[in-house]
């Protein structure tokens, strides 16, 4: 678990004025400050009190971020935010408010329709509430092991028992399950991805007491939560919510409010800005930081995602269209709406309007691809689908999209490859190019649905590389001197067979410097399509003289007289080298060779099961004798996820499991290398 502990579309501009709006009859005159008053600091013993925990819901349990389908928000009456935001709302989403009484409902009704809100989509729930701050009380969502959206409630961090009962009142008026986890929390306080990975400021930890372990047990248990961001909060304010500074925009990319260097709190925003570059996102890449100037702490980041729009609360600054623009270079596809209103910077629209997912959403979930790919006749692309509506997926209806560079979009029949995950072979363009693509699904309710949610206008793209027999890429970085027998030089190899078929190859190591050895890494057999990376280390010895050496690797079959373009690189060995009798000469020695010797016993036959699975499964194999032996696992996009077997092994079968915890569902690559010979296949991971 992850933590850090301590540390251009029209601008719409909704104005309201504030003072008028708040002597209207639907504007709450005499609101609850989001904070306790006074009086709740005396009874925070109160907090929690009736409260009783539920089981968590069947697992495998995925809670549901805020950027994926809605059918609904809600709000409640009388209002925190301008009428004209109700009617913007209901263009494209119901609208469910909150009122005590039927009178209420009737009094919100006749000032919805004066202010052109769709009434079609108005709707009104009858429960007393203690506040207007539904983000905070309201529910959380998930997706359980019944293939059901369910709400989960927790214990509202204010002695406010009407609020606190609006979860469970929500699940009953959308007929969904509600469970109940006994944690002190708020939902201003709180993100979430959709991929297991959540946010919060460091209040989650003061609010249950310290407890870390209890907060991350039930955040797994009824949230499916794996890895915990636990920030400060660099605002230092009253509330410590992290919406009012930071909002997740995606599943890789987090928006993080900026201040000027002048402001007192300049320091900690870089610093949770600079620890969020720093993690990395679900989709297995760096997160992409954004970030939104805020010089007299405008509230943009409390802004609300509902589908595809982002409402964007704003105050009339001349800050405005650049934050605006930023949500819009951020989330291309989205339609970007500013709305002015009685904001504070630690009170905006996102705190007085809560998402409600679509209790029968048709999900889509990839990992993207991205970056450079090396060329191959056709790539698999896996996405998962899953039609939480109970009604069957129109199989005639799955596609890959896609299209090369400016051509126009061409489409691919997606086909069942076990459990709920779908794949097509993309083909490939020889000469290299930009790749973009999306997923379109429909299932018998009536849903089309998206990945990503905006269609062809967030399509994902990766760089394909032009055709060729292998190419590669280096890294190096320079360990600190060691006292003896000599220097360590470690480096990455990165090895891309790009053609048709496996290729054999040899690796050589040219050092140019004050010393200028010859070095043969390794030999061995690449794959069709396989990328390997290996950590390769040099020995120095003593005898090396300082300076700066340049480093080139060969690679092809030289036997055939294929070679490979040299990349170079510099290392620069510097300071002191130990001498030593066991250490001086005229060569490097090579430590780890890139290949596994080619005398070792060949693999037998690789049996998974079960497969698909879904947290664990088991791999199978036989060795004809004792040897050495590595069994890594890959995702699609080639990188290692998991290590299973790296040692020798004595003759006979063997069994070892595979534990895909904290992983996203999807196709997997095995790859076992004993000797000469190399075993592969798939298994696919459900949720």
């Amino acid at each position: 678990m992850n933590l850090l502990r301590y540390l251009f579309a029209p601008l719409l501009l909704v104005t309201v004025a504030t003072a008028s709006a708040q002597d209207a009859p639907w504007y709450d005159r005499n609101p609850l400050p989001q904070t306790m008053t006074a009086e709740e600091v005396l009874r925070r013993d109160e907090i929690g009190l009736s409260f009783a925990r539920s089981a968590p819901p069947p697992g495998p349990v995925r809670n549901l971020s805020e950027f994926e389908r809605s059918e609904a928000v809600l709000v409640r009456y009388p209002l925190g935010i301008p009428l004209g935001l109700v009617a913007a709302l209901s263009e494209h989403v119901r609208v469910i408010t909150i009122v005590a009484s039927q009178a209420q409902q009737s009094q919100a009704a006749s000032a919805y329709q004066s202010a052109g809100v769709n009434m079609a989509n108005a709707a009104f729930l009858q429960a007393p509430t203690n506040s207007i701050w539904t983000r905070d009380y309201g529910p959380f969502y998930v997706a359980d092991g019944n293939r059901r959206i369910s709400i989960v409630d927790f214990i509202y961090n204010r002695p406010r028992p009407a609020d606190d009962a609006i979860p469970a009142a929500l699940g009953a008026y959308l007929d969904v399950p509600v469970y109940a986890m006994d944690l002190v929390h708020t939902g201003g306080n709180y993100m979430t991805d959709g991929w297991g990975i959540s946010a919060s400021t460091d209040l989650v930890w003061e609010e249950n007491g310290f407890n870390q372990a209890l907060v991350l047990q039930r955040m797994l248990d009824y949230l499916g939560v794996d890895s915990y961001h636990v920030t400060i909060d660099p605002q230092a304010t009253y509330l410590k919510h992290i919406d009012t500074w930071g909002k997740f925009l995606d599943v890789d990319k987090i928006l993080i409010a900026e201040v000027p260097a002048t402001h007192p709190r300049y320091a900690d925003h870089e610093a949770v800005a600079a620890y969020f570059a720093s993690q990395t996102s679900a989709y297995g890449t760096p997160y992409q930081v954004f970030r939104v100037y805020t010089p007299s702490g405008q509230p943009y980041t409390n802004a609300l995602i509902v589908n595809e729009r982002v409402y964007v609360p704003i105050s009339s600054s001349s800050w405005d269209a650049a934050a605006l623009d930023v949500y819009r270079r951020a989330m291309p596809g989205y339609e970007v709406l500013g709305f002015t209103g009685s904001w504070l910077s630690t009170d905006a629209l996102h705190c007085r309007v809560k998402e409600v997912a679509d209790t029968g959403m048709l999900s889509l979930r990839h990992r993207p691809l991205a970056g450079e790919v090396p060329y191959q006749p056709a790539l698999a692309l896996d996405v998962e689908i899953v039609p939480y509506s109970g009604q069957p997926l129109r199989q005639d209806e799955l596609f890959l999209i896609y299209r090369t560079e400016d051509a126009p979009f061409d489409t691919l029949a997606l086909q069942p490859v076990g459990g709920d995950t779908f794949s097509a072979s993309l083909p490939l363009p020889s000469g290299g190019g930009e790749v973009s693509y999306y997923f379109s699904a429909a299932d018998a309710s009536g849903r089309t649905e998206h990945f990503p949610l905006v269609g062809p206008a967030g399509a994902r793209s990766f760089h394909v590389l032009p055709q060729g027999g292998c190419q590669q890429s280096l890294a190096a970085t320079l360990n600190d001197l060691t006292p003896a027998p000599g220097q360590e030089v470690t480096f990455t190899v990165t090895v891309a067979n790009g053609g048709p078929a496996p290729a054999p190859l040899d690796l050589w190591l040219d050092v140019t410097g004050p010393a200028s050895p010859q070095l043969r890494l390794g030999s061995g057999t690449l794959p069709a399509g396989a990328t390997v990376t290996r950590d390769v280390r040099l020995r120095v010895p003593g005898a090396a003289p300082s300076g700066t050496y340049s480093l080139a690797l060969t690679l092809g079959d030289f036997d055939a007289g294929e070679v490979c373009d040299a990349v170079p690189f510099a290392v620069t060995i510097s300071g002191e080298v130990a001498r030593s009798g066991a250490s001086s000469g005229a060569e490097f020695e090579v430590v780890d060779d890139f290949f596994a010797p080619a005398s070792v016993p060949s693999a037998g036959a690789v049996a998974v099961a079960p497969n698909p699975f879904t947290g664990r499964t088991a791999v199978t194999f036989d060795v004809a004798e004792t040897a050495a032996a590595r069994l890594v696992v890959y995702d699609v996009l080639g990188r290692e996820v998991a290590t299973l077997v790296d040692g020798p092994l004595e003759a006979g079968t063997h069994r070892v499991t595979f534990d895909a915890a904290g992983l996203s569902a999807g196709t997997y690559v095995y790859r076992l290398v004993v000797g000469d010979a190399v075993r592969t296949g798939r298994m696919t991971l459900t949720r």
